[in-house]
């Protein structure tokens, strides 16, 4: 924000008009756009003085900002991948708990999730099936119903059924 602030204030000059300019469609821009992301923010901020740059014709300003910006956004975007993800919550039913429990913990760690546990319920004799709650931290990419068949798979003697149940979070994408 710091350098679109101050490549605009170099377009602008002194010139009253083009700052009341900036001000106009900066304000209509926010006013009119559902924005959910600071990022989009400065993404129209950046649009508006590469395009207050090029009108006014200084082709300079408006190259450099484009290639910064490109710059900058590659690098957030490349580490946002990193700092999103989908908290699910998956209950699973078991003849064996604590064999589905050591499983789970393979599963997750080898993919690279992140898990706490939230419930264990061993079986017993009034009740067959033993239940294991799981909160786990999923690659916004990951397909439950891939692990779901990873899981039944792995245990297909003692699992009885998988249920993932989306939780929000911070970071959460997908509304």
């Amino acid at each position: 924000m710091a350098v679109v602030a101050g490549g605009m204030m170099m377009v602008v000059g002194d010139s009253a008009a083009r700052a009341f300019g900036i001000f106009a469609a900066a304000s209509l821009v926010r006013f009119r756009t559902n924005i959910r992301d600071p990022k989009e923010t400065t993404v129209l901020l950046v649009c508006l003085g590469v395009g207050l740059a090029a009108g006014v014709g200084r082709w300079d300003m408006a190259v450099i900002l484009t290639l910064f910006v490109l710059i900058a956004l590659s690098i957030l975007e490349y580490f946002e991948r990193y700092q999103v993800f989908r908290s699910m919550e998956v209950r699973i039913q078991t003849r064996g708990v604590d064999r589905t429990d050591e499983i789970l913990k393979k599963i997750f760690e080898r993919d690279g999730f992140e898990y706490e546990l939230r419930e264990l319920n061993r079986e017993d004799a009034d009740e067959p099936l033993g239940t294991i709650v799981y909160l786990v931290n999923l690659d916004p990419v990951a397909s439950t119903s891939k692990l779901s068949a990873e899981i039944l798979s792995a245990d297909r003697d003692n699992v009885d059924s998988v249920e993932w149940d989306q939780k929000e979070s911070k970071t959460y994408i997908y509304r």
